[in-house]
């Protein structure tokens, strides 16, 4: 069994690299695996090969290997081709490995004897039991790996980004982790699908509209690597002498055509601050299987005022957060 998550990411740049006609041969790959110890240590690479094909980060056939949609989802959020796993990486891994897929029973076992603390909002298991829980799972260390499991002096929680995860789990509704898992894979994929939509319009805007193709070259997601800037793209006006991203995007995006979306108090803060130069795109009609959309790119800037102020939107408060004055 792989003992470090980060040797998915030698697999797959080897993959990508020694690919030919999307195929790469499995001894070429493990060849080039030894190239590069990570942590001083060697690393079984025929393990860590096993581990993407159960998994279903690669697929093998006849001694040839072959990225899969997850494994092409990972080497696009690692556009630098870093040995660590990054946070979207990570995050890729939880939902699609971890929390289902090959290891979920495993992850599972250990996540359902953790127990709730509401003043941390997730999940909790003293640290002085860690031993317990290794007892019962070897590879509890994976789960610190992805972050998954994390710890502080005294204690070890839930990532609380997925207390929800567990929080469904230890509910008697049947099939409620399956309806929130699938729910939230639906709500990232449209994310990411209005993300690229909306990164291939600023592009083409700035390029054919602006005449700016130095700024639309530099135009960037960057929801993968900065999940509390408080918007998704960083894109421009138009001409610029220095080069500053000056209109920050947040996305929003939908499969229905009617404008709908939640909106943060984080986001809120940051179009504030951020004024003019904070915009809100909504992506309608997004179509997942062919990754398009048959609605309209609404746009609406500076949507602290817009939104907040004009009275064109109606908003709705689904929860408060309550403090003792």
């Amino acid at each position: 069994m792989i003992k470090d998550l980060r040797e998915i990411n030698r697999v797959l740049i080897a993959i990508k690299e020694l690919s030919v006609n999307t195929f790469a041969k499995k001894i070429d790959v493990l060849n080039e695996c030894t190239k590069i110890v990570l942590g001083g240590k060697y690393s079984n690479h025929e393990e860590t090969v096993n581990f993407c094909v159960s998994s279903k980060i690669i697929f093998e056939f006849e001694q040839q290997l072959q990225l899969s949609a997850l494994g092409k989802n990972l080497i696009k959020a690692n556009p630098e081709n870093n040995w660590e796993l990054n946070e979207r990486q990570k995050n890729l891994l939880i939902e699609n490995c971890f929390l289902d897929g090959f290891c979920k029973d495993e992850s599972i076992s250990v996540l359902k004897q953790f127990y709730v603390d509401n003043r941390r909002k997730t999940f909790v298991f003293s640290k002085k039991d860690d031993f317990i829980l290794k007892n019962i799972s070897p590879n509890l260390q994976l789960l610190f790996q992805i972050d998954l499991i994390q710890k502080d002096e005294n204690t070890l929680f839930v990532n609380p980004l997925y207390s929800k995860y567990l929080s469904f789990l230890r509910s008697k509704r049947k099939m409620s982790l399956d309806d929130l898992d699938q729910q939230l894979k639906i709500d990232r994929e449209v994310g990411d699908i209005a993300e690229n939509i909306v990164l291939e319009s600023e592009k083409s805007r700035l390029k054919k509209e602006e005449s700016a193709e130095s700024e639309s070259s530099l135009v960037q997601i960057i929801s993968g690597t900065d999940v509390t800037a408080g918007y998704d793209i960083e894109s421009f006006d138009g001409p610029t002498v220095d080069l500053e991203f000056n209109r920050h995007i947040e996305v929003k995006g939908s499969v229905n055509h009617d404008v709908s979306f939640y909106w943060s108090v984080g986001e809120i803060k940051k179009s504030l601050e951020l004024g003019n130069t904070y915009w809100i795109y909504f992506v309608s009609g997004i179509d997942r299987k062919n990754l398009s959309h048959t609605g309209e790119i609404i746009k609406i800037p500076n949507p602290g005022y817009e939104v907040l102020e004009t009275g064109k939107y109606s908003s709705n408060c689904t929860k408060y957060h309550i403090t003792k004055k």
